[in-house]
This record gives structure tokens, sequence and C-alpha cells, in this order.
């Protein structure tokens, strides 16, 4: 300190007590400007660090004494932040995921036709959501109406859904209505979703700061619920879009198509989804398929994922009449659902989803099910959908309207 005074006063002598005071201040700035760099850059390298462990944590492989093994994944990663009110805004909604990790199974059809019962027979208002970036149930919906394709420089509504870049207005602004079809909406996707589906959880795991607070109440705020440390989590974007209390007043039903790999999108519908539907062809290689998927999902709700999903159960579909390989599969299904912790189960004969050429239609031609209903020929296959759509709606808790349309009757 004696040094320190003894250099001040040697320069107050030198250069006089202005210049000298002037010189401090100058010093003084000079010293808290480089400090405040020197912070951003460890806080920069801290950012870098934690951000790298956090990513090789969540993808990396386990070493055992047999080799190395694939690690839990990406979508286990913790913290798990979920939104406010999540079990409440979900147990409110009617959200319906249609999902299997092996495709050509019959989702599509299934969403399509199911969602179009409940728009034309039901009277009901009913979203659906692509989250296939093939937008096969896109293309189905719009036939030869090209309108739902983005634009040069544009992204599709379904990528956009997903990346958090729309709030729940502007979403009911883009949403499509499928023409001809009063009732039945779309969110589209196309191929640009493809890249979304691996930027989003790689921006993810490499973000290590929570946006900042806007104004000091709401950091005070978050300061005390927990919240000023937190990251955003993407695996509940869709989450918060669909369960805003705009959309569930929109629409008595929103189905998800998902795609048969887990994807960003098809996470994001698990976690938004109140029930899920598994269709699956009934063969031993699918039947097989369905069991995996089935424990992967209940790895995800035991770890608090998506833990508050309900399954309506697995659908037979395009089910062959008196196939031996059917039954074998359904006894294959009953015993292995049996042996398993979950609520799981295959649906009775009589819900399963019929095999007809007339449901399996080229994209241009359109959705079937309202165009096949009309025909006297084909009311065993509506009967059928209609029985499906009977025992969702059932499931669901969709109250069924006092006068259905006549197309119902």
């Amino acid at each position: 300190m004696d040094i320190l005074n003894d250099a001040y006063a040697l320069v107050i002598e030198r250069i006089g007590k202005d210049i000298g005071f002037s010189l401090a201040l100058f010093l003084g700035a000079l010293s808290y400007i480089v400090l405040r760099l020197f912070l951003r850059i460890a806080q920069r390298l801290l950012c870098f660090v934690r951000s790298r462990r956090r990513t090789l944590n969540a993808i990396a492989r386990r070493y055992t004494e047999n080799g190395p093994l694939e690690g839990k994944g990406l979508w286990l990663t913790r913290p798990i932040h979920q939104p406010e009110n999540y079990q409440t805004n979900l147990l409110a909604a009617k959200i319906l995921a249609i999902a299997n990790l092996k495709g050509g199974v019959g989702k599509t059809t299934i969403a399509t036709t199911v969602g179009s019962c409940f728009a034309h027979d039901w009277g009901k208002k009913v979203l659906l959501v692509d989250l296939d970036y093939q937008g096969s149930l896109s293309s189905m919906a719009f036939a030869e109406n090209r309108s739902w394709i983005p634009g040069p420089n544009q992204t599709s509504i379904a990528t956009k859904a997903i990346s958090n870049d729309f709030d729940p207005g502007l979403l009911l602004d883009c949403i499509k209505n499928i023409p001809g079809m009063p009732g039945l909406d779309l969110v589209p996707a196309y191929y640009d979703l493809a890249q979304a589906d691996n930027r989003i959880p790689i921006e993810w795991l490499l973000k290590c700061q929570p946006p900042a607070a806007e104004g000091i109440l709401q950091a005070i705020g978050d300061l005390a619920y927990g919240k000023l440390f937190r990251i955003y989590d993407v695996r509940y974007t869709l989450a918060e879009l669909l369960h805003s209390t705009a959309l569930r007043a929109a629409y008595d039903l929103i189905i998800i198509d998902c795609p048969p790999r887990l994807t960003t999108g098809a996470i994001q519908a698990f976690c938004a989804s109140s029930h899920l539907l598994i269709p699956t062809i009934l063969d031993r290689p699918s039947a097989e398929a369905v069991i995996s998927f089935v424990e992967q999902i209940e790895a995800f709700k035991s770890q608090g994922i998506f833990p508050y999903i309900h399954h309506v159960g697995v659908v037979g579909a395009r089910v062959p009449e008196g196939s031996v390989a059917a039954r074998q599969s359904r006894t294959f299904l009953h015993a292995r659902f049996g042996a398993m912790d979950t609520e799981a189960t295959l649906l009775p004969l009589d819900k399963e989803f019929p095999q007809a050429a007339a449901l399996v239609r080229n994209p241009e031609e359109g959705i079937a099910y309202p165009h096949i209903c009309g025909d006297q020929r084909n009311q065993n296959i509506c009967n059928a959908i209609r029985t499906l759509t009977q025992h969702i709606a059932n499931d669901m808790g969709i109250p069924q309207p006092i006068a259905q349309p006549l197309a119902a009757q």
C-alpha cells in the first residue's frame, strides 16, 4: 500500500494533480474493460467445456469387459425441464400419436382415415400433424394441390413448429385446411424437416446458457423458482404449442403421424401426446418390432420424459382374412404383453384395420374415407373403421355428438 501511495505521489508531483486523477480514471476504466473481456473469454471457455461434456455424455458409448455398448441415447439427457403445468395441460389435451418404428405398417393411412372419420362422421374439428419429412400424409391430404409445399427460401410449417419458431396464434394462421374436408386441417411437412430433426438436438446439447430474463422482475422470479439457470428443453417444444389454450379451443382432437424413427419430431410428438396408437402388420418380424418399440416407450416413461402417455393399443393393420401368420402373431403379442410391465395390449379382431385396396390410394387421389363410404359395397370396410374410431373416442374421452351427421348413420 505504501508503494502505491508513493507512486501516486510521484505521479502527482511530476504531471500535476488533475492529469494524475484523469490518468487514474483511465487506468481504472481500462482495467475494468480488460477484466470484463477476460471474464467473457473464461465464460465462453467454460461454456465450451460444459457443452462438450454434455454432448459426449448424451451420445457416448459405454465400455464394458465385453467391449463397447451403445449408451442410453441423447433423448434421455438430464436434467429434464418440463413446461409449467405440463401434467395438467397434457391430461386436458386430446392428442393422439400414431407411431411405430417400423415403416410400411399403415400409420399414415390410419391417421388420415381416423381423422377424416372424426371430422366427416362425428362433426369434430380435427388437426392432423405430419412429422415425417417424406410428407406422405401432406401429399395425400392435398392430392394434386401443391400449395402446401414451401417455396424457395421457405421452410415447412412442421419444421417451424418443432423449431420453436411459432407462437400458438401464428401457428393457427399458418395451418392448412384440407380441400373438400370441412373440419379437417393439416400441419404439413416437407424434406427440410429432415435437416431440422438433425439440427435441433445438436443446438440443444451445445447450448449452455439459458435465455436472458426479460427484466429484473422476471430474473428475480426465475431465481426464486429455480429457473434462472434452466436451458430450454427442446423435447417439449411441440407440447407447449399444442397444449396452449388457443390450440385446445380450436380443435377437438389432434392426430400426429409420427415418422418410423426416433427423430426430434417423434420425441416431441410423444412428449405432447396424451395417447398412443401403434399400428402393425400381423407377421412375426413386425410383431417383434412392436415389442421392441413398446419397450422403448416404457423406458422413456420410466425415466420421466413422457410419463403420462396412455396406450390406446396395438392395432393390426391390412390384415388379410384367415391369415395363419396373423393368428400366430396375435398369440405371440398377447403372450409377450402379458409378461411385460406395460398397459399396451393388442386390440380385438373387430377393431383391426382392414386390408382393402380402396383405402390404399395413390397420393394424388387424396384421402379415401369420405369417398369409399358413399359406396354400399364398402360398408364392411367403413364399419371396421368406425369401430376403431369409436374405440379411440372412448379411450380418449371424446364425446359422441348427440346427432351424428347423416353420413355416419
